[in-house]
């Protein structure tokens, strides 16, 4: 499916629980491993988004996520994530903008995306970069031909597909058993909404459960007074292989969001 765009959504509760824990993991990887790393973004939309743009302003999601946060009183955990908001300014930064702005220069990127004004307008905000490469191609099976070359402890994959169809969340399961079968140090940082109608991610929170790999979960809810009747109500990360002593950061960074949305 190619009619997903991001910048209807960019900003929102979502955007600020996977970017905020993206950019808290990048730090923690590379200081627990200095080697150059390999970044791969599955389905890495335009890179960067304007909140003040009609699309964004359409829905207004922004307003109950990034609208909430005040950067000024977040905790040093938050410091990866400010630093790349800073760096982009006035534009929100997407998962693929994150890690450009705090990758040093030897660390590769490779961004995927297929849909054809995302890709285009994706290569102008952040063609520029060292060592990047944006790519054309459907995530998974450019993942999957990537050669790691026994580099899977220096390699990490964001994957937050649309999930515009149920068949999404299956193939995203099969996709990240396979990978882990032939890259078992592989770090990876999965994305899911939670919706009110269907519990879709149910099934593919069981198949991931197959993978023989260490795994966190977080889950972050829209508080009742603001959350939707239908829709995204709540939203999740998976990360398979997560660094040591990583989970206290996570739940404490999970649990300083709930606060900044109840506000």
């Amino acid at each position: 499916m190619l009619s997903y765009q991001h910048i209807y959504h960019a900003g929102n509760f979502a955007d600020i629980h996977k970017h905020s824990i993206l950019c808290a993991l990048w730090e923690v990887l590379k200081k627990e491993n200095d080697k150059p790393a390999l970044y791969i973004d599955t389905h890495a939309g335009r890179g960067t988004y304007d909140l003040s743009s009609k699309e964004a302003q359409k829905i207004a999601e922004y307003k109950l996520g990034f609208s909430k946060l005040d950067l000024k009183r977040l905790p040093s955990d938050f410091a990866p994530y400010i630093k790349a908001i800073k760096r982009y300014a006035p534009r929100y930064p997407g998962s693929s903008a994150c890690i450009a702005a705090l990758k040093k220069d030897e660390d590769i990127m490779k961004l995927n995306e297929l849909h054809p004004q995302e890709h285009k307008a994706l290569i102008k905000a952040l063609g520029g970069a060292p060592n990047l490469r944006i790519q054309k191609k459907d995530g998974y099976k450019a993942l999957l031909n990537t050669e790691f070359e026994g580099r899977g402890a220096q390699a990490f994959v964001m994957i937050d597909p649309s999930y515009e169809v149920k068949a999404e969340y299956a193939q995203l399961a099969e996709n990240v058993l396979a990978l882990v079968e032939r890259a078992p140090k592989i770090r990876i940082l999965i994305w899911y909404p939670i919706l009110r109608q269907a519990q879709y991610h149910q099934e593919m929170l069981e198949s991931l459960r197959l993978c023989p790999a260490p795994q966190l979960t977080s889950q972050l809810d829209l508080p009742e007074k603001i959350a939707p009747d239908k829709g995204m109500y709540a939203t999740g990360l998976v990360l398979i292989n997560p660094p040591a002593r990583f989970e206290p950061k996570l739940n404490k960074m999970t649990k300083i969001l709930k606060a900044a949305l109840a506000q």
